[in-house]
């Protein structure tokens, strides 16, 4: 359980890594309950967005208490963007339902898997 809890920390990592670059990216942008956000929301919450899932990160790796209610809010965050995005936001015709379903499951379970290890400390 702790290489997976781990494991699953460096994929949270990276997704939080990838928040400093959304000031730059063309066509890319935060999304916030579904829909993808540009502005301010890029150059400035996207960022602290990104310290905050690191942070979220890092303690999760570490097995440290306070990963399980940032998890749960981080698991609450990923789930209402999952479901909602497609709601609110045209899909790129390069992207099926099928693929989407994949995504949205790993988007889904992922971080409430970690979540849950979350609860489970650094000896699990």
């Amino acid at each position: 359980m702790n290489a997976l809890r781990r494991a699953l920390a460096l994929l949270i990592a990276i997704r939080g890594l990838t928040n400093f670059g959304k000031p730059f990216g063309a066509g890319t942008g935060l999304v916030v309950f579904g829909r993808l956000m540009h502005g301010v929301w890029s150059t400035v919450v996207a960022p602290v967005l990104g310290v905050a899932i690191v942070v979220y990160a890092v303690l999760l790796w570490q097995g440290r208490p306070a990963a399980r209610p940032v998890g749960v809010v981080y698991a609450i965050w990923s789930t209402a963007n999952v479901l909602l995005f497609p709601v609110f936001e045209a899909m790129p015709p390069s992207v099926t339902s099928a693929k989407y379903a994949a995504f949205a499951a790993a988007g889904i379970v992922g971080p409430w898997l970690a979540a849950w290890l979350a609860t489970k400390g650094p000896q699990a």
